[in-house]
């Protein structure tokens, strides 16, 4: 059986989800997707980096992999991107796609993560 914690994580990863899928259905729909997509790349990268810097602040002993590194600074790339982006006064196409391209590696992230999650048993996941 599942701990409620383990659920509720669940619960939030299946949101997260969800939300990437409403967002680019919503933003399909009407006019407003090429805003959209870098405010919800900005807000999940914050969001990670938020989490990472919580996180270092409750461990005693701190030990950086060259993989955290990199995640970290593709997460920066995406913070700087999303601001240009969003505060561009001009359109610019390759920026576009870089968005759609994010959304789509932060979206499949999540479904790894769930499957990862639904399918190996933890002691404690955080």
């Amino acid at each position: 059986m599942m701990k409620q914690q383990d659920q509720w994580i669940i619960l939030i990863v299946i949101f997260l989800a969800a939300l990437h899928l409403g967002i680019l259905v919503f933003g399909y729909k009407t006019p407003r997707l090429a805003f959209l997509i870098p405010l919800l790349n900005l807000l999940f990268s914050f969001s990670l980096l938020l989490y990472w810097v919580q996180k270092q602040f409750r461990i005693t002993q701190h030990h950086f992999e060259w993989r955290e590194t990199n995640i970290l600074g593709f997460e920066l790339l995406v913070i700087g991107f999303a601001f240009y982006a969003l505060m561009s006064k001009t359109e610019h196409h390759w920026l576009r796609l870089l968005h759609y391209v994010f959304g789509m590696l932060h979206f499949l992230c999540l479904l790894a993560f769930l499957v990862f999650l639904l399918t190996f048993k933890m002691k404690k996941l955080i």
